[in-house]
């Protein structure tokens, strides 16, 4: 993570607070999902889901940096 990235990560937790972070994180998986439905249905392509992702990508940086780096590391060490 570079420091560009900390600073508007540190901007935001400090704006609008942890929880709000967490439920812009499952709008977006929502919107990711929505978005995978979409494509397997011919409805959009691939592009709408690769944006989606990125969406929900920076949503999980930010959890990271938050302090629940370590935990998602120890659930993917345990799947």
């Amino acid at each position: 993570m570079n420091t560009k990235n900390t600073a508007i990560y540190d901007a935001a937790l400090s704006k609008w607070g942890f929880e709000s972070q967490v439920l812009v994180l499952s709008e977006e998986a929502s919107e990711l999902a929505a978005s995978c439905s979409r494509f397997l249905n011919k409805k959009t392509d691939s592009t709408k889901v690769a944006e989606e992702a990125a969406d929900v990508e920076i949503m999980i940086e930010q959890l990271r940096h938050n302090g629940m780096g370590p935990m998602i590391d120890h659930e993917k060490i345990a799947k």
